[in-house]
């Protein structure tokens, strides 16, 4: 249970800083922002699984099932930040970071595709 705490903690924190760092070099503005941040947290949070089901005790390796989720659930989480630019009148407001929303489904898709 430990084991699971420190990896989904782990891949947080390296998606969070690792999927803008290389969003930087791909060419993509505006909307589609939102996706590329999507599949790159997924992305991170699955080889992130991978290394840590290796290193750390008790977590099992992570199967083709959890990537599929971990995209699934972060492309939700895109879309939840696009819909407003196309149907305004769902406006909204977050209490944190608008762009943790796909990272939070890459990860929670992650979780639930064990």
């Amino acid at each position: 249970m430990l084991g699971r705490i420190v990896l989904i903690l782990v891949q947080l924190a390296g998606a969070w800083f690792l999927a803008p760092l290389v969003a930087r070099y791909i060419p993509v503005t505006g909307i589609l922002y939102y996706i590329l941040f999507a599949v790159l947290c997924a992305v991170f949070a699955w080889l992130i699984g991978l290394v840590c089901a290796e290193v750390i005790k008790g977590v099992n390796k992570p199967q083709g099932s959890s990537f599929f989720w971990s995209i699934a659930l972060g492309l939700v989480g895109a879309a939840i930040l696009i819909l407003p630019h196309y149907v305004p009148s769902f406006q909204y407001t977050l209490p944190f970071a608008a762009l943790s929303l796909p990272l939070i489904g890459a990860v929670l898709g992650y979780q639930l595709g064990k």
